[in-house]
């Protein structure tokens, strides 16, 4: 024989239910509770001949319920069910969740409105696990799962399943998105169902919690490209994108390639190495790291390494793990069309010009690669362009230029003179000469190594500034935009491989007084002065026999140095660096380089 008895509602209606005619249940209502909120039911006094207390409602209905089986079957379960089991579930919630026993008023709210089917289980639940009595206990996510198994499941967990939920969590899983994982599982069903009421269900509204894995990879680009954790709003911005379609590689380049990203001012080893681990999931190898840094100081962008990498199988089987469509990428930039023919371009401006190309430069020339223009008529570009014109060189320097941009080379000594006589006996004229070079088995075989055509021969024009008849004078030039440009790129970029602060470009006097040191090394090579006077700061000095040399070659004798090195690495927290670039040459074609370094109080 069983009898029991329940509270519900806003009016202290009584639900009762038992067995047996002779058995009566009384129950006093008292008067409604003055200034009581709405939807609090106010608290019932209850009498009945057997009376049943327990700290744990929980554990007391359980046993009623085996009680009630043996002795009347599982149609009788099921009626005490119904009246009886939402007090007990709503008991624990307060238990499991809170941690406190209930007050009368809000068990009475809760009881009333899952019984009278306003809220199902897992919306009860969650009105407990999501309420701000709760959020201020600040549990951290192993404790918060540890409840969810205990309040959801009605089990302790075990340790893969904790583990797998707490990861989610780490990767940007909201709360709300693992506990729908919880309320919408069988195991939640059955528990419902035990206390007789329906379970439902639950779902998060925010993107991230659409798909765990989908989330993980968009955790996982913040972390390795950003250096940080996802922020609620970008994660799920991304998240919708992939749920809209888009592909894991144009998700991936959207950070690659975005202003966060680039205000990093990594170096160009640093990114591919970037995209190595956050690509494709592993460190580099030394190969090809080297190609992949190679293509990008020839000039190709960083979308079109970026390509390179999520464009390949392994970023294909990377984003097959995670359950999203790969997808793919291409640069719309002609210098990412094909690395060779970019190499090609960029040595011309290094080696004609005197400097690195420019993306628009680069882009331009690919493009004329592209649609079919060779080796030759590309170099005869260059030579002939206004840039190179305004430019004096002496005719010795001029050859020694065409031997490298056509033939790679340094020239040997019978062959400087071979072409100085054929310009200056007016055989050649400077511009005629450069047939003899691009015609020539070495710079078909050099075009041929780059994967273009020589083109066809036949170049003429006029080099007004090549000077043929020796009385040519090199002239001090501090301030040559190109060649100081690309020697503070060199100084910058050694220094962010060696984890140091960028230098900046010093003031009018350090640049005076750097073009005077200038001049002064020619009467003595020395870091003394010939007046015997005290330097203004540090410096580093080179001078080149034979003509013109580029700003990376000087540079790279300089960080082959150690004394040289360490002038060129020199950095403080107190201080920030400034420095001037000159060079200058004289008559007999020997080339002085100098930086100065003073440092600046920040």
């Amino acid at each position: 024989m069983w009898r029991r008895i329940i509270a519900i509602g806003m009016t202290g209606v009584l639900l009762m239910g038992g067995l047996g005619a002779s058995e009566r249940i009384l129950a006093e209502e008292l008067p409604e509770r003055a200034g009581q909120e709405a939807g609090v039911m106010p608290e019932q006094e209850m009498e009945a001949e057997q009376e049943e207390t327990s700290e744990n409602a929980a554990e007391v209905y359980k046993s009623e319920v085996a009680e009630i089986e043996e002795e009347d079957g599982m149609e009788a379960v099921t009626a005490y069910a119904a009246e009886t089991g939402a007090a007990a579930f709503v008991e624990r919630l307060y238990t499991l969740t809170l941690g406190r026993t209930s007050e009368p008023g809000g068990k009475a709210y809760w009881i009333n409105r899952v019984t009278v089917g306003e809220v199902s289980g897992s919306e009860l639940a969650a009105g407990f696990v999501f309420s701000d009595e709760y959020k201020k206990k600040n549990t951290s996510n192993a404790d918060y799962v540890e409840m969810l198994y205990k309040t959801i499941l009605d089990r302790n967990s075990d340790a893969g399943g904790k583990a797998y939920w707490i990861k989610n969590l780490e990767n940007g899983v909201s709360r709300k998105g693992v506990f729908a994982g919880f309320a919408n599982s069988t195991e939640f069903r059955n528990l419902c169902k035990s206390y007789g009421i329906r379970a439902g269900s639950w779902s998060s509204d925010e993107a991230r919690d659409g798909n765990f894995q989908a989330t993980a990879f968009i955790q996982r680009l913040y972390q390795n490209i950003l250096g940080r954790s996802a922020d609620t709003n970008g994660l799920n911005d991304w998240c919708q994108k992939l749920r809209e379609g888009q592909s894991g590689a144009a998700v991936a380049a959207g950070f690659a390639l975005s202003n966060e990203y680039q205000k990093k001012n990594t170096s160009n080893s640093d990114y591919v190495e970037m995209l190595y681990k956050t690509i494709l999931n592993r460190n580099s190898d030394a190969s090809g790291k080297a190609y992949w840094t190679q293509g990008l100081e020839n000039g190709v962008s960083r979308s079109g390494v970026l390509a390179g990498f999520v464009n390949s199988v392994e970023f294909k089987k990377l984003c097959s793990s995670y359950g999203i469509n790969a997808g793919s990428w291409a640069s719309e930039e002609a210098r990412d069309a094909n690395y060779q023919a970019t190499a090609f371009v960029q040595r011309l401006y290094k080696t004609i010009l005197g400097r690195s190309a420019d993306a628009n430069g680069l882009n331009h020339w690919c493009q004329k690669i592209q649609q079919g223009m060779g080796g030759t008529q590309i170099a005869a570009n260059f030579l002939f362009s206004n840039e190179f014109k305004s430019k004096q060189i002496s005719l010795k320097d001029y050859i020694m230029l065409l031997y490298n941009a056509f033939l790679g080379r340094e020239p040997d000594s019978a062959g400087m003179q071979y072409w100085v006589n054929q310009v200056r006996s007016g055989t050649h004229t400077a511009g005629t000469v450069v047939n003899g070079f691009a015609g020539s088995e070495e710079f078909k075989k050099l075009c041929n190594s780059y994967g273009i055509s020589t083109g066809t021969a036949g170049v003429n024009g006029s080099l007004p500034n090549v000077v043929t008849d020796g009385s040519f004078v090199y002239k001090a030039t501090a301030t040559t935009p190109a060649l100081c440009r690309e020697m503070l790129e060199l100084v910058n970029g050694a220094r962010a491989d060696a984890g140091k602060s960028t230098v900046i470009w010093g003031n009018a006097e350090l640049n005076a007084y750097t073009l005077q040191r200038a001049k002064e090394l020619q009467t003595l090579y020395s870091h003394d002065r010939p007046d015997g006077s005290a330097r203004m700061c540090s410096e580093v000095i080179a001078s080149s026999k034979g003509g013109i040399r580029t700003p990376e070659r000087i540079f790279d004798g300089w960080m082959a140095s150690a004394g040289h090195r360490g002038t060129i690495l020199s950095d403080s927290k107190d201080y920030t660096m400034a420095i001037a670039c000159a060079y200058i040459g004289d008559r007999n074609g020997t080339q002085y380089w100098i930086i100065c370094f003073m440092p600046i109080a920040k």
